[in-house]
């Protein structure tokens, strides 16, 4: 899961995430599980979903509260139930706080296939709770999940997949079988961590390829919150099964699989040219996975379905450009490169889900455009006016229109099923200008009062904070100037109750630049409403 951080602080301060209940799942917003980009995602492989206006969303989850919520406050022309399988009324609770009116929640009961009055719904998810329930109750998930589905729907379920996942059942069989189930959770889950990481220090002195893999799942695993070791290592049911399996389930249940959430988990490419077969036109979507889960490390899928009866239409990404909008993944290699120097003729570099190298002045501009404002989807039509009206002072000839918008469609083809570009239905509500009066979402705005570690922007996407990140964010109601919260923050620090790196000579100054910079972040970050 990526998350977006930026601390001010001259120490790290922020307050690391301990969850008091390890299996209630992370605090933290998941992106990719937006309509916005369910929707795009289904419509590119030739599924039609309905209009974001008036659509509704069931997620299907144990986790808290806080991701669903995120996505009411982004999205408020979609209504959003939560059907919880364990008690929980924090959901209402937050959404009450918030003012989140599109959000509701209810119960569903997976033991007895029971979930009465929910109605249908346009989107379905449940990408936390498959892999860790008993087999009766992942098939009652997946035919209540084709009962809830409304007829142009798509639902997301996400799950564990072998053989990627044997290399964490390995790492469990290492570390916890000797564990003292009886002890406080937290403990087994500070033995877990200290044995994680000692290994992980043991192999980083070798060099040997095949160790790669585990190295870096051992650094994933020292890295993770409290929450996730509990979850891949000592959930006590937590089983992965092969996507065939899955499959094979799904289709039990009448439900049809167009590929996974990220593009790439259902592209060919992934898998070496000696590896593929002579006609890959001729492999099912199943076999396809499979192949690709056969010789790469896919560890999770999240797998989009439909109703098996609905059958796939032709896409053409020509007709819907104009009208889709797009973010990218990919970040420009040498940070150090000016905007002068990216258009010097020399070929360019963009890292991510893959590498692109490009000459091409139209290629450059575009994903450098989306690099700076990759949490603001821009619809296809204005990114050409954009790249159009940014050519026109520099000294290579401008290119019309119809020139950029060849070129961009050309490069968009190649990225968007390599999970380079991601499509989305829809901009998202942030602006990007500050304000004199600043105000950020409400549910950010509460995370922030409350000390949260992350806050959900309006991509909606995770982002960690600190001290004195929340210190500023937690004043950003629309009722201060930013000069007035740049003085409580000199104040704040003259008292002890802060401290600010000696970037600057007075500790005035330094509480004005501090200020400026963190809202400068949560105005690129998606967090600032108008």
């Amino acid at each position: 899961m990526k998350v977006t951080t930026f601390a001010t602080d001259k120490q790290n301060n922020a307050t690391p995430q301990r969850a008091a209940d390890l299996d209630a799942g992370l605090q933290k917003v998941l992106p990719d599980m937006s309509p916005s980009r369910l929707g795009a995602r289904v419509l590119v492989e030739g599924y039609p979903v309905p209009s974001l206006d008036g659509a509704s969303y069931l997620e299907i989850t144990s986790r808290a509260a806080v991701n669903l919520t995120a996505h009411a406050v982004a999205y408020p022309q979609v209504h959003f139930t939560t059907a919880s399988t364990t008690p929980n009324s924090e959901i209402a609770d937050l959404g009450q706080k918030v003012g989140a009116q599109n959000l509701t929640s209810g119960e569903i009961n997976l033991t007895d296939f029971e979930s009465e009055g929910l109605g249908t719904f346009d989107f379905v998810s449940a990408v936390d709770i498959f892999s860790t329930a008993a087999t009766a109750e992942r098939m009652a998930l997946l035919v209540l999940t084709k009962k809830h589905l409304s007829e142009k729907g798509v639902a997301c379920i996400g799950l564990d997949v072998s053989p990627g996942w044997d290399l964490i059942e390995g790492l469990k069989d290492r570390f916890c079988t000797d564990r003292n189930q009886t002890a406080d959770l937290k403990d087994q889950v500070d033995i877990v961590r200290t044995r994680v990481t000692n290994l992980a220090k043991t192999i980083s002195t070798e060099t040997a390829d095949d160790q790669r893999p585990l190295l870096a799942e051992l650094v994933r695993l020292a890295r993770a919150s409290d929450a996730e070791i509990y979850r891949d290592l000592l959930h006590p049911q937590r089983q992965s099964l092969s996507i065939g399996e899955f499959l094979a389930m799904a289709d039990a249940a009448k439900l049809k699989p167009i590929g996974d959430l990220d593009p790439a988990k259902s592209n060919l490419s992934r898998i070496p040219t000696t590896k593929r077969p002579a006609d890959a036109s001729a492999l099912s979507r199943a076999d396809l996975l499979a192949l690709i889960d056969q010789h790469t490390n896919v560890r999770r899928r999240k797998v989009l379905l439909v109703h098996a009866e609905r059958s796939k239409e032709e896409f053409d990404l020509g007709a819907s450009f104009s009208s889709l909008n797009f973010t990218s993944k990919l970040t420009r290699g040498d940070k150090s490169l000016s905007d002068k120097a990216l258009l010097s003729g020399a070929p360019v570099t963009f890292v991510g889900p893959l590498v692109y190298r490009t000459t091409n002045p139209i290629e450059i501009v575009a994903l450098a455009l989306m690099e700076r404002h990759k949490y603001f989807p821009v619809r296809g039509d204005r990114l050409v006016d954009h790249i159009v009206a940014a050519l026109k002072p520099t000294v290579i000839e401008p290119a019309d229109s119809a020139e950029v918008s060849k070129v961009l469609l050309a490069v968009t083809e190649k990225l968007l099923p390599a999970g380079a570009l991601v499509a989305h239905l829809s901009e998202n509500r942030a602006v990007s200008r500050l304000s004199e009066r600043p105000v950020i979402a409400p549910l950010a705005l509460l995370q922030a009062r409350r000390g949260d570690s992350h806050l959900a922007s309006l991509l909606p996407h995770s982002i960690a904070v600190d001290n004195t990140a929340r210190f500023i964010l937690g004043r950003l109601d629309g009722t201060q100037t930013v000069g007035q919260i740049a003085d409580e923050l000199a104040a704040a620090v003259s008292k002890g109750e802060l401290t600010l790196a000696a970037i600057d000579r007075t500790p005035e100054a330094r509480a004005k630049a501090t200020t400026m910079r963190v809202l400068g972040h949560a105005a690129r970050s998606g967090l600032l409403v108008s």
